[in-house]
C-alpha cells in the first residue's frame, strides 16, 4: 500500500536525494560540460557548429561535416563554491552555515566520429548529461534538511547520420544510461546523529536523440537537437532509523525521472575572421513530478511532490581566427533555474545564473589541434526556508540564505587520422 504521509523515511529520502545543486552547476542538476570548444563560446551554437566530434553530445546531424576520422577527448575541472548560511529554530536551534558544500570534480568525456562515405558517418560517445554530489562536514547542524548525496551518470551514445543533400544532414543516436548512487541522511549530532538514511544502489535505462542541420547559406547553419528522457529504476541496499534499524541492511529501490533536453541554435560566419553563435536550450524539468522510494518490509513510500518547472538557457558566443594556428572563443549564457521561490529549500538551493566564457584553440598541425577553455559561473543568492516536522518532539525550521558559484577549466585533445 502507498503511503502519503511525511514520515521519517520520507523526509529522509528526500533529504538525501536531493542534498544540493548540482556538481557542475547547471540548472537542476544537469551537467553541460561537454567540450572545451563549447565552453569557450558558454556553449552558444553547439547544435550548428562542426568543429570536432564532441557534435555527437550536441547535435549528431554534425558528423557529416566531418570528413576524416576524428577522436576528441576533453577534461573538465568544476571548482564550485556553494555555501549556505542561516539559523534553525525550534528543536535544537542554531546556526545553520557551511562553505564547500559542493566538492571539486574531474568531468571526463570522449567521441569518435568515422565518416562511411560521403554521405553516412558513424560515431560513438561517452560523457553524462546529469550529475550531483554534497559533502557536508560531520558537525553539520543541519543534517535532518541535507546531508551527504552522490549521483553518477555515463551514457553510452552510439550515433548515425544521414547528408540528405548539400544543404541538411539527419542525426540518430541510441543512449545507454548507467547510474549510480550513495545518500545519506542523519540528526544532527545534539540528537545523538544517528543515520535516519543510508542508500546506495546503481541502475540503468535506455533512451535515443535525434538531429537535425541546415545550412541556409554559405555562411550560416542551423541546428536542432532533442533528446528523450529517462527514468531510472536506482536499487540497491537501505539501512538506518527511518527503516527500523542501523545495522540491518533491507533491499530499496528508488525512481529517478531524468528531463528530456532539446536545442536550438545558430552560427553565421559575419567575415573571414569572425563567426557569431547563439542557441537556446530547453529542459524538460516539469518531467521531474515527484519522488517515490520503495522499502524491503516497509513498502512504497511517497516522498515528495515536486514543483519543477521547465526551464531555459540562453547563449551568445562569437569565435575569432586571430591567425591561421589560433582561435580565440568567448560567450555569455543565462540560465534559468527550474525551481520557483516559494518551493526552493535547503536541500535544493537552486537559483539563476550567469555563465562568463572564453577559451582558445592551438592548432598543432592539420591533424592535431588543442582546445581549452574558463568559464566563471555567478549564481544569485538566494533566500530559503524550510520546515522539517517528521519526528515528533523534534521539529525545527531553517531560515537563511545559499548562493552556489563555480569556476570550469577544460581541455580538450582533438585528433584526426
Amino acid at each position: 500500500m502507498t503511503k502519503f504521509v511525511k514520515s521519517p523515511l520520507s523526509i529522509a529520502l528526500a533529504s538525501a536525494l536531493l542534498a544540493t545543486t548540482n556538481t557542475a552547476m547547471a540548472a537542476g542538476f544537469q551537467i553541460g560540460e561537454h567540450s572545451a570548444a563549447s565552453i569557450g563560446r558558454a556553449n552558444a551554437g553547439d547544435g550548428a557548429i562542426a568543429g570536432d566530434a564532441s557534435v555527437i553530445a550536441s547535435n549528431p546531424a554534425l558528423m557529416t561535416q566531418l570528413k576524416q576520422p576524428t577522436l576528441s577527448a576533453a577534461i573538465n575541472y568544476v571548482e564550485p563554491d556553494v555555501a549556505i548560511d542561516g539559523e534553525k529554530t525550534g528543536a535544537f536551534a542554531s546556526t545553520v552555515s557551511q562553505g564547500d558544500v559542493v566538492p571539486s570534480v574531474v568531468i571526463p568525456s570522449i567521441f569518435y566520429v568515422h565518416p562511411i562515405n560521403e554521405k553516412v558517418s558513424l560515431g560513438i560517445g561517452a560523457f553524462t548529461n546529469f550529475g550531483l554530489e554534497s559533502q557536508y562536514d560531520d558537525d553539520f547542524t543541519g543534517s535532518e534538511f541535507a546531508d551527504t548525496a552522490s549521483v553518477i551518470t555515463i551514457n553510452i551514445n552510439p550515433s548515425l547520420a544521414y547528408q540528405l543533400n548539400k544543404e541538411v544532414s539527419l542525426g540518430f543516436g541510441l543512449n545507454y544510461l548507467i547510474a549510480s548512487a550513495e545518500f545519506a541522511t542523519s540528526m544532527p549530532d545534539v540528537a545523538g546523529g544517528d543515520d535516519l538514511l543510508s542508500l546506495e544502489g546503481d541502475g540503468t535505462d535506455l533512451g535515443w536523440n535525434a538531429g537535425i542541420s541546415w545550412q541556409a547559406s554559405s555562411a550560416t547553419m542551423v541546428g536542432f537537437s532533442y533528446r528523450s528522457g529517462f527514468e531510472v529504476k536506482l536499487e540497491g541496499d537501505a539501512t538506518g532509523l527511518a527503516t527500523g534499524s542501523t545495522t540491518v541492511i533491507r533491499d530499496g529501490e528508488l525512481v529517478l525521472d531524468l528531463p528530456a533536453l532539446a536545442n536550438l541554435s545558430i552560427a553565421h560566419q559575419l567575415n573571414d575572421a569572425l563567426q557569431l553563435s547563439a542557441s537556446i536550450d530547453y529542459t524538460q524539468w516539469s518531467a521531474f513530478e515527484k519522488l517515490e522510494g520503495d522499502i524491503d518490509g516497509i513498502g512504497t513510500v511517497h516522498i515528495k511532490d515536486e514543483y519543477w518547472e521547465d526551464s531555459y538557457r540562453y547563449s551568445i558566443g562569437a569565435t575569432y581566427q586571430l591567425n591561421p594556428a589560433v582561435k580565440l572563443r568567448a560567450g555569455l549564457a543565462y540560465d534559468e533555474s527550474p525551481v520557483e521561490a516559494e518551493y526552493r529549500s535547503l536541500s535544493i538551493p537552486d537559483s539563476n545564473r550567469v555563465w562568463y566564457s572564453t577559451g582558445a584553440n592551438f592548432a598543432v598541425n592539420e591533424m592535431f589541434d588543442i582546445d581549452v577553455a574558463y568559464a566563471y559561473i555567478d549564481g544569485e543568492e538566494v533566500d530559503v526556508t524550510e520546515e522539517f516536522n517528521s519526528v515528533p518532539g523534534l521539529e525545527s525550521t531553517f531560515t537563511g540564505t545559499s548562493e552556489g558559484n563555480a569556476n570550469i577549466v577544460s581541455v580538450q585533445l582533438n585528433t584526426r587520422f
